[in-house]
């Protein structure tokens, strides 16, 4: 039996200030329970799309970011 391990999925979104330089912003983070990065990105994207009521999480962010969290509850 595999035991699901602890995701945190940061998702982000670049936008351009008014000197013209692109900054990467943080929209939200979401952790998850999976058996491996693949499912936990798949989960953290519609758990993302249910928090912000959106079909698709590339509305409001342009990447995600996948860290495991061992050891952690």
């Amino acid at each position: 039996m595999t035991s699901d391990k602890r995701y945190r999925v940061t998702f982000y979104k670049t936008i351009t200030t008014d000197y013209g330089r692109d900054r990467e912003i943080e929209q939200r983070v979401v952790e998850v329970a999976a058996p491996d990065e693949e499912h936990a990105l798949d989960l953290a994207k519609r758990e993302f799309c249910r928090l912000k009521r959106l079909s698709d999480w590339t509305i409001h962010a342009d990447r995600c970011a996948i860290e495991q969290r061992d050891g952690c509850p």
